[in-house]
């Protein structure tokens, strides 16, 4: 019987080395192969068969679902490889590190020694330390913690060992909390400005006095934990009371920003944030090549990782990033749509568009896309991409939720099922409509004339805030709305349901992707250098409370 097994378990019309007996009774291979030259082969996978008998692929292509693979990286002698980290062809094909060198975005380097790469590709130090024997050294009597040379013989917030903090009353000596002041019920106690123990032991202020030089004196500002403090400059209590700035500088009820990661002579491009660390993509890169088009970096700090394929320097576009629990979703320059796990797995192609998409967006199921002229979607496993909006006008940012997929182009904000169907529109005048996010009872997008708000209840749609920047970026915490407006060059927070409204950070060129994570907002910004006709790019990732 075709299909079946004989008697001596082996398939029917295939011999012991896997090629087609045409003698066997019914002959042929078993399902999922094709004969082929002779042998069963699976066309899906086979490189010299890929899709049908005889279509090979050329060396460097692998076979993927039944279609030669494009190489996504750099081809040197057959092989597909990252010049941005290969030994053998570091930054160009043929350049081949010294064995004491490695290959970090596309140039040898000595980890033992770089600041830039100390013990391994984009792990930096700080600009006050050095790099010896591959690990961060800060000058002498200081120590690293939190990405920061610190002295731990005097430094409060890591006295005597890294993140080791002593008590708002107590000095660090060295390296032990000390109590230099007085003594109250066995706790260090500061009598000149404790307004519970002001002057004395359990002599304490009425409400709305604060202690000032051991007496209870009215607090013309606002009080923080028994101290008479002033917001908007205390970088213990920047905008509130007990928000820590890490910068050690608050302007204004803000925290300074502080830089987040190098981005290495590359232009950083979109931004994402989940519970563990923060992505970003490259807009464009010098002449040294990123290892990767996606990097990553921990929360609570380390290296810079990168991940996936490197970006071709000649494409001036961020690749727009999604995330899930697992992977990271990206478009790159070629119009393919890719899926890079989280620890830097090999990137697998799940589908070809053609064309970059201008926004991309992921749920449990599927992977949501923006063309210019309309909406695509694709298994988190591949397969064959499906169209469920057609005839958009520049169609752009890209959000999904558990029932629909939204998007926005130069004119409208739309809506459709998640499986397709008839496209629904919410908004309308909506120039030059751009970044898009949704929470869980209301829809956002940036237009040209401000952050704009509609419920998904079927309200009519908002201006959140009025301002005149253009494709600005866009993110959403649990409780705020973030954005960039590139006319004042302001990072800015406000409400989900408006007012409050925060400069987080003025004088910022070049941002071209926020992210938010439960404590901070990071962004990314560049710029491009020009010399002798040379172009070169330079940038970071920026952090700061939210």
């Amino acid at each position: 019987m075709p299909g079946g097994t004989g008697q001596d378990g082996g398939e029917s019309g295939v011999d012991a080395n896997g090629e087609v007996d045409d003698t066997a009774d019914g002959g042929g291979c078993p399902a999922g192969r094709t004969a082929c030259q002779g042998s069963c082969v699976d066309t899906s996978i086979d490189p010299q068969n890929c899709g049908a008998c005889g279509a090979a692929c050329n060396p460097w292509e692998p076979c993927n679902a039944g279609a030669c693979a494009k190489c996504h990286l750099t081809i040197c002698g057959n092989v597909c490889v990252h010049t941005g980290s290969d030994t053998s062809n570091c930054g160009t094909c043929g350049n081949v590190c010294p064995a004491s060198r490695s290959c970090c975005m596309g140039t040898c380097v000595d980890t033992a020694t770089s600041l830039d790469h100390c013990g391994g590709c984009g792990a930096w130090c700080p600009v006050e330390a050095t790099c010896v024997g591959a690990a961060c050294s800060c000058p002498a009597g200081q120590a690293l913690c939190d990405d920061r040379c610190v002295d731990l013989g005097s430094d409060v917030l890591n006295c005597g060992a890294c993140g080791k903090a002593c008590a708002a009353s107590e000095s660090c000596v060295g390296g032990a909390c000390t109590c230099a002041l007085s003594l109250c019920a066995g706790k260090c106690s500061d009598l000149a400005n404790d307004s519970a123990k002001c002057g004395a032991c359990g002599n304490a202020c009425t409400s709305g006095d604060t202690c000032v030089g051991a007496v209870c004196t009215p607090c013309a500002t606002a009080i923080c934990s028994g101290k008479c403090v002033v917001k908007q400059f205390d970088p213990l209590n920047c905008g509130a009371c007990g928000r820590a700035c890490r910068s050690g500088l608050c302007q204004f009820g803000v925290c300074a920003p502080t830089t987040f990661a190098s981005s290495d002579s590359c232009w950083p491009g979109v931004v994402a944030v989940d519970s563990s660390a923060v992505y970003w993509t490259h807009y464009r890169c010098g002449a040294a090549q990123p290892a990767g088009a996606v990097w990553k970096r921990g929360l609570a700090g380390g290296p810079a990782v990168p991940l996936g394929p490197k970006q071709d320097t000649s494409v001036p576009h961020a690749r727009p990033l999604a995330l899930d629990a697992n992977a990271i979703y990206i478009c790159d320059e070629y119009g393919t749509i890719l899926k890079v796990g989280k620890s830097g797995e090999v990137p697998v192609v799940l589908a070809d568009t053609g064309s970059r998409a201008n926004g991309i967006a992921v749920d449990a199921d599927a992977v949501y896309w923006t063309l210019d002229d309309r909406v695509m979607k694709v298994g988190l496993d591949g397969g064959t991409p499906e169209t469920i909006a057609s005839n958009q006008k520049e169609a752009r940012g890209i959000a999904v939720d558990g029932s629909y997929v939204y998007w926005a182009t130069d004119g409208t904000v739309m809506k459709v099922a998640l499986a397709g169907g008839t496209a629904v529109t919410l908004a309308t005048n909506q120039l030059q409509g751009s970044a898009i996010a949704v929470s869980a009872d209301a829809l956002y997008w940036t237009a040209l004339g401000g952050i704009q708000k509609i419920g998904l209840s079927g309200e009519s749609p908002m201006t959140l805030v009025q301002f005149e920047g253009l494709e600005s970026p866009l993110a959403l915490g649990p409780a705020a709305v973030f954005w960039y407006n590139n006319i004042t060059r302001v990072v800015n927070r406000m409400g989900l349901s408006g007012g409050g409204l925060v400069k987080l950070a003025s004088d910022v060129n070049g941002l071209t992707g926020l992210g938010v994570s439960s404590d901070a907002v990071f962004w990314s910004a560049g710029f491009a250098h020009e010399s002798m006709g040379i172009v070169t790019y330079d940038g970071s990732i920026w952090r700061a409370e939210k």
